[in-house]
């Protein structure tokens, strides 16, 4: 506590108290120095998510270990905080200028319509971070909840939930379970493709991951239509001119002529990389892939067996130039290792997957998902 208060004296001299004491967090979440203030925040993030949820009864026990396991793997806290870093929102001072200084409201314009639920009481973003928030949101809808804080949505989930409903009109959007992972897309069969909903003009549920991994072979590809974002997801034409407008609301990307193009925010959101491998490359390194699985599948003493292993990418495409295959693989340990954490499996999973690469360039190995046999995929198994 004293570096932070520390910290927060030495940054966010030019506001008020109650401003400084809200942007604490904020200030020292920003920080670059890693190592020092990871484990501070790291203890400091569970009194006030776990123990007061906790206490008042909207976070669970399984939600608390369910927190506690995401949070333990590797890298999944500096992940978090790179987010403040790499912002640069928020007061003065501190040797850089205060936000509203550094960029013209023109340039943070959005103009889809879009839904601000906020807590009234929340004690990181008061309240005064609303005033003039219609500037950059001509669309605005803003739903304030006297009685609630930062959290929300776990705490009034009914009262969300009213709110989306209100505004969205009680369709669906892309479904996603942040806490469980991506759901598995179902595949699209001869017949005439059926609501998923049962109502009419809800969107179909894709899973986030999907629609990233067509956006990221985008790059490179001046445009591109629904039929081939249909094509490489194997969902029917109907669904993604549904979905695409969804997209679109995030500024992932945005309409041109009859086609799409993928904005710079999709590029980066979705991990995009220029592609600067000839299709052959890839190809060599994809049979070396394979060869050492049959040898991992064939060696008894290897710590897992693959039980599936699915290349997709951009090579698909007969492009010219291509960036690196995504390979997801399953590992299935062959000898059960008890009293292990989660977190250990997770990074001994990751090391061996890192092994089975080796140094190749053209590949990227990855844990397997369900998502990644429902689209378009080559199978190395």
């Amino acid at each position: 506590m004293r570096r932070i208060r520390r910290y927060s004296s030495a940054s966010c001299v030019r506001i008020r108290s109650s401003r400084r004491r809200a942007s604490t967090w904020r200030c020292f979440a920003a920080r670059r120095r890693k190592r020092c203030c990871l484990p501070t925040i790291s203890r400091r993030c569970r009194r006030p998510i776990l123990g007061d949820g906790i206490r008042q009864g909207y976070i669970s026990e399984d939600d608390r270990k369910a927190h506690l396991e995401a949070w333990s793997q590797p890298g999944a806290f500096t992940g978090g905080l790179n987010y403040y870093r790499a912002a640069k929102l928020g007061p003065g001072g501190g040797g850089h200028e205060a936000f509203e200084t550094r960029h013209p409201v023109v340039s943070f314009e959005v103009k889809m319509p879009a839904l601000v639920i906020w807590g009234e009481k929340d004690p990181y973003l008061l309240t005064g971070n609303l005033n003039g928030l219609e500037q950059y949101v001509p669309k605005l809808t803003l739903e304030r909840i006297p009685d609630a804080t930062h959290w929300v949505v776990h705490e009034m989930p009914a009262r969300c939930e009213r709110a989306d409903s209100r505004f969205f009109g009680d369709v669906r959007i892309i479904e996603f379970d942040f806490w469980r992972g991506a759901q598995p897309m179902k595949k699209t069969s001869k017949q005439p493709a059926k609501n998923s909903s049962g109502r009419p003009g809800a969107i179909p549920a894709v899973p986030i991951e999907a629609v990233f991994s067509f956006l990221r072979g985008t790059k490179g590809t001046s445009s591109w239509t629904k039929q081939d974002f249909a094509g490489t997801l194997k969902i029917s034409v109907a669904d993604a001119a549904k979905i695409l407008p969804v997209i679109q609301m995030q500024g992932y990307i945005h309409p041109y002529h009859d086609e799409w193009v993928t904005t710079t925010a999709g590029e980066d959101v979705s991990g995009a990389r220029p592609p600067r491998f000839s299709p052959e490359k890839v190809e060599e390194a994809l049979g070396e892939l394979r060869e050492r699985i049959k040898a991992v599948n064939q060696n008894s003493k290897s710590p897992y067996k693959i039980t599936e292993a699915v290349a997709f990418g951009d090579f698909l495409l007969q492009k010219a130039r291509v960036q690196p295959a995504e390979v997801g693989i399953r590992l299935e340990p062959r000898k059960a290792k008890r009293g292990e954490s989660p977190a250990t499996q997770h990074a001994a999973e990751r090391a061996f997957l890192r092994q089975l690469r080796q140094k190749a360039a053209t590949v990227n190995t990855l844990p397997y998902a369900e998502w990644m046999s429902a689209r378009t995929h080559r199978r190395l198994l």
